[in-house]
């Protein structure tokens, strides 16, 4: 979880007032992995607080000093959760509530309203997006909501999004006809953006079978060939993971790009590949169709698997997401360890928390709450 961006406070003469970050957090659960917290500004990032393991049923809150680490440039806290032991990681929940600076902190900087929704940020709940399968793959990637029909393989309790069967996904169906290398490729309309903004893609993956490929994350800036940004290959274990692509490395000053997705099939049947919460950061001011798209018309043209892949629908849709981009406020946030095992960014942590029995610290007086 990401504070806004902060602003120093101004020196005057007779010093600044002290700065400090407090917040309260419920820890409870023999699953438990850890909570640190880091100040980042252009120097780098720094630990100035971590706790790990059970803390029992209550919240606890804590207030850091930060005045040994505001500089006179922009800084931010950030708060990670970490699961712990994965084979019961139901029983990891993490919360945070009450999150505030005290008056020395100086302000948020102030920024500019939120881009309309472009299609570009995608949790497949009711479509593709604007993202599309890509014709020179060998299949498609394939909408679909609780586990994937073959054993041992791809997610098994559901999407990332709400971390049940209820909510949907993508993924490569690699059972027969499918064969060795072959190819599923994802890809986003070409995007224009403002070139003086940091741009990143943040995504979930799953990767969980014994056979499993690879999966490469590809930029392509307009005009040029594409560059391989991220690559994964093997099994990561049977849990959703976030990760993230910092596309500006790779465009060089160009103002439109495109990012793929591509997931190829390992040795057999137990490879399955899955996508879901695909999230820009200040990247996207307009879009364009893509030059390569498929669409369900087109999808006999991809091969046999539309129709022999274990029967599964094939769903290629356009269809935009009708809510707007996730956002978290600063009121009750929550790592579920059931649906994620790191925090990177606020669209992958803004569920609240089943775990505290209390309702929220906010109903408890500061003076009744220990800490650690």
């Amino acid at each position: 979880l990401y504070s806004p961006l902060m602003y120093p406070p101004p020196r005057v003469a007779g010093g600044v007032l002290s700065c400090s970050v407090r917040f309260c957090y419920h820890m409870y659960g023999n699953s438990i992995g850890d909570l640190t917290v880091f100040f980042e500004n252009g120097d780098g990032r720094q630990d100035i607080f971590h706790v790990h393991g059970n803390q029992g049923d209550r919240w606890i809150c804590e207030q850091v000093a930060l005045d040994n680490y505001v500089q006179n440039i922009n800084y931010q806290i950030i708060w990670r959760g970490r699961v712990g032991n994965f084979s019961a990681a139901f029983l990891g929940d993490i919360a945070l509530d009450d999150i505030s600076f005290s008056l020395g902190c100086g302000g948020i900087v102030p920024t500019a309203p939120p881009p309309p929704y472009l299609g570009t940020d995608c949790s497949f709940e009711t479509g593709f997006c604007d993202w599309v399968n890509d014709l020179d793959a060998d299949w498609p990637w394939t909408r679909i909501r609780g586990g994937t029909p073959s054993l041992s393989t791809g997610p098994v309790a559901g999407d990332h999004t709400f971390g049940n069967s209820q909510g949907w996904y993508i993924y490569f169906e690699t059972s027969s006809p499918t064969k060795l290398n072959d190819k599923a490729i994802l890809t986003s309309p070409v995007i224009t953006y403002n070139v003086k903004s940091n741009c990143r893609l943040t995504f979930a993956y799953h990767m969980y079978g014994a056979a499993i490929g690879r999966l490469d994350v590809y930029v392509k800036a307009a005009g040029r060939n594409k560059t391989n940004a991220w690559t994964r290959s093997g099994q990561q274990g049977n849990r959703w993971l976030v990760d993230y692509v910092d596309i500006s490395k790779y465009l060089n000053g160009a103002a439109r790009y495109s990012v793929m997705f591509e997931a190829i099939r390992g040795s057999s049947f137990t490879g399955d590949i899955a996508l879901d919460d695909l999230l820009f950061g200040p990247c996207v001011t307009s879009t364009s169709p893509s030059p390569t798209v498929s669409s369900a018309s087109t999808a006999s043209s991809l091969g046999t698997s539309a129709s022999t892949a274990r029967s599964l629908p094939v769903v290629i849709s356009s269809t935009v997401m009708s809510s707007t981009t996730p956002s978290v406020t600063f009121s009750r946030i929550a790592v579920s360890s059931t649906v994620a095992s790191s925090m990177l960014s606020s669209a992958a942590t803004s569920r609240v928390a089943s775990s505290p029995v209390a309702s929220s610290s906010s109903q408890m007086s500061l003076s009744s709450v220990s800490s650690v």
